[in-house]
């Protein structure tokens, strides 16, 4: 995977604490904490949506799910769980 470069403004005090943070959890570098953060928030929207299709899924009241459908849900709530 190829990275690219991007650059983010900061004020002082939110500058500091990624400094802080980066330095107290063992990162390498403050691009490697920003980018644990970034992956902490995907992961978080993936298992909000999973949740969310869950709830519509209970909630329609349906109960004649195919075996395909079944073992496409579990495999992504196992994705979203294991990654």
């Amino acid at each position: 995977m190829s990275a690219k470069s991007l650059h983010v403004t900061l004020p002082e005090k939110l500058r500091e604490f990624v400094e802080l943070q980066t330095q107290k959890s063992g990162y390498s570098t403050k691009s490697d904490y920003i980018q644990q953060l970034v992956r902490q928030d995907m992961k978080r929207r993936e298992q909000k949506k999973l949740k969310n299709m869950l709830l519509e899924s209970l909630a329609s009241g349906r109960k004649d799910y195919t075996q395909n459908e079944w073992l496409a849900f579990r495999d992504q709530v196992t994705k979203s769980v294991s990654s």
